[in-house]
């Protein structure tokens, strides 16, 4: 975004110009590093040794975890065994620790499928402390050799090149993993019969986020795409700035999803979210000059990791391999399980899938069809879940495990791991459906009639491109 700004020249200077000796002419260096700049302000250095601090000790485990991979099966066994175990095992004394000395907190929930638990909210706090602990030795050990020799560093800016390098990586290797998720379309699966059969009010907000993402393939490999671009743009310190701008536009509507859909993933994707931002503030004034103020804005200052063509080139291949790695095992991945979605939904169907309406109703041996709060009304069976509709509640989701030759369903509860039930169940004839057993403290014998199965339109409607009408059922 350099204006090239061309001398005026006169009808004779042209030709009156003294030629200049080649010996004086300046040498042109493409990978000159540009002129020393303003030392910066001490809140400036004291701010930027806590972000690197904290960032680094935020993203240290997960970067160290993508090494193992490449290793073989039983040296990835030794690594954990021998580091991540007591590095874990540290780190989670001290968050229970943290909690209970600081906050009164017995914490026995450790994170395992959810980003957002007290544990991890404890955990921020320690790298908050910590950050703050090395910033202030940090911060103190400079004033000391200010005083000592009258000598300290004016500036980061080796460091913070580093740091972007850093910030670069770990953003960019986690975006390529979920834009892989994605564009293979794994992380949010197409509904199956319970979903779709279950009452629209009844779902989670975090439900609902997942079933219309994963309702249209399209829209999921789209915001993939986006994801994966983004990962790559930042693998390069010369689209470094565009990558970060499209992470956070990116990454900015996935932390307003998951806040306002209430996915357990806010911790994580708001520090995303952050570091996008972090590689976007040093460019913040030339992209208002020049967007904002329509004004000519100079060429980004891109500083060399090292003083050597040849190092910068390598670290420039070494990246590439890098990246290039995380998106080949992402995909890998990625395709594994989505072949495994595939193979579970084309298996054959349990005899007991599908919607079953109530015929009768026995609660503790009398009948209570429509009369008490307990009785049952619909059921729907899918390949995972357990849908039931009663008086009382419109839908309860269970997860469900049928053993078809022991005539057996095992239910348990979401969210109450010592809830649980095993039901007897047997089919009369194939539309005929029994169960009965012991069910919330109460025997239960349920008769049920198979209700024919429509085709859902949320799965159904697809792209017109043209509406006369819309349709907006």
């Amino acid at each position: 975004m350099e204006a090239l700004e061309l001398p005026e020249y006169g009808e004779n200077d042209e030709a009156n110009a003294e030629p200049v000796p080649r010996a004086s002419m300046p040498a042109y260096r493409p990978d000159a590093t540009a002129p020393a700049q303003t030392p910066w302000s001490r809140l400036q250095r004291v701010l930027f040794r806590f972000v690197l601090l904290y960032f680094f000790a935020y993203s240290a485990q997960s970067v160290a975890g993508l090494f193992p991979t490449w290793l073989s099966e039983s040296a990835q066994k030794k690594v954990a065994e021998h580091v991540f175990g007591p590095w874990s095992k540290a780190e989670d004394d001290l968050v229970l620790w943290t909690g209970a000395k600081f906050f009164g907190l017995k914490i026995t929930v450790r994170p395992a499928g959810s980003g957002d638990t007290t544990w991890n909210y404890v955990q921020l706090v320690d790298l908050a402390a910590i950050a703050v602990a090395g910033t202030l030795l940090w911060t103190l050990l400079d004033e000391l050799l200010r005083m000592a020799v009258g000598w300290g560093p004016g500036h980061h800016r080796r460091l913070r090149d580093w740091l972007r390098v850093w910030l670069r990586f770990v953003l960019g290797v986690t975006l390529i993993g979920y834009g892989c998720a994605k564009v293979i379309p794994s992380q949010m699966p197409e509904p199956g019969l319970d979903r779709l059969a279950q009452p629209f009010g009844t779902a989670s907000p975090m439900g609902l986020l997942w079933t219309f993402l994963g309702a249209s393939k399209g829209y999921e490999m789209f915001s993939g795409a986006a994801e994966l671009l983004a990962g790559w743009l930042l693998v390069t310190r010369w689209t470094t700035t565009l990558g970060a701008l499209m992470a956070a536009a990116v990454m900015g509507n996935v932390v307003a999803l998951n806040f306002f859909y209430d996915t357990p993933v806010k911790l994580y994707s708001s520090h995303l979210f952050l570091m996008a931002v972090a590689l976007v503030v040093p460019e913040i004034p030339r992209l208002a000059r020049f967007f904002v103020l329509n004004r000519t804005t100079p060429a980004a200052e891109v500083g060399r990791l090292f003083p050597w063509k040849w190092a910068n080139r390598g670290a420039l291949a070494f990246g590439v391999f890098l990246f290039g790695h995380a998106t080949w095992q992402s995909f890998q991945q990625s395709r594994k399980y989505y072949d495994m979605q595939r193979e579970q939904a084309a298996q054959a169907q349990s005899p007991l899938q599908g919607n079953w309406a109530v015929t009768s109703f026995e609660l503790d041996g009398a009948p209570a069809v429509g009369t008490e709060d307990e009785a049952w009304r619909r059921l729907v069976v899918g390949r995972f879940y357990f849908n039931l509709e009663t008086v009382k509640d419109p839908s309860t989701r269970y997860f469900v495990q049928i053993e078809e030759k022991a005539k057996k369903v095992m239910l348990m509860k979401r969210g109450a791991p010592n809830w649980k039930a095993t039901l007897g169940w047997d089919l009369p004839e194939p539309d005929k459906l029994q169960i009965e057993g012991k069910f919330d403290g109460h025997d239960v014998f349920v008769e049920f009639k198979r209700s024919n199965v429509e085709r859902y339109l949320l799965m159904t409607r697809g792209l017109h491109w043209i509406n006369e009408y819309p349709d907006n059922e």
